[in-house]
């Protein structure tokens, strides 16, 4: 299962597991992964966790600006949506969260699905 880690000047706060298909990121309490931040949007971010079709037990996480004042960093970079990857460092107003998988090494015992070509 995939989670993040969220730091402050680089002290690790927590981890969240993504045990979700939507989970959301922000100042309010009413959100799921909430960071006591005043540079963070009420709702500033927002995660989709989807099974990836084509390997069993993986997810999919992408991370969503949803529509905040201060924007969204993933590897220094400001984006609007990212496709997550194991490691990518994410910047929150102060924080820093990182994408860890333990998908990170090949499970051999899953299996891929494989699609068949039509042509």
């Amino acid at each position: 299962m995939s989670r993040l880690v969220v730091k402050q000047q680089g002290v690790e706060l927590r981890s969240y597991e993504l045990d979700k298909q939507r989970m959301t990121i922000g100042r309010r309490s009413d959100n799921d992964i909430q960071l006591d931040d005043p540079a963070v949007s009420g709702c500033h971010a927002v995660l989709t966790v989807l099974p990836n079709e084509f390997l069993e037990g993986s997810s999919d996480v992408s991370i969503i600006d949803f529509g905040s004042t201060n924007g969204i960093f993933v590897n220094k970079l400001r984006v609007r949506q990212k496709d997550l990857k194991d490691g990518d460092v994410i910047i929150l107003g102060m924080h820093e969260m990182v994408y860890v998988t333990d998908d990170a090494e090949p499970d051999m015992e899953r299996t891929a699905i494989i699609i068949e070509d039509d042509t």
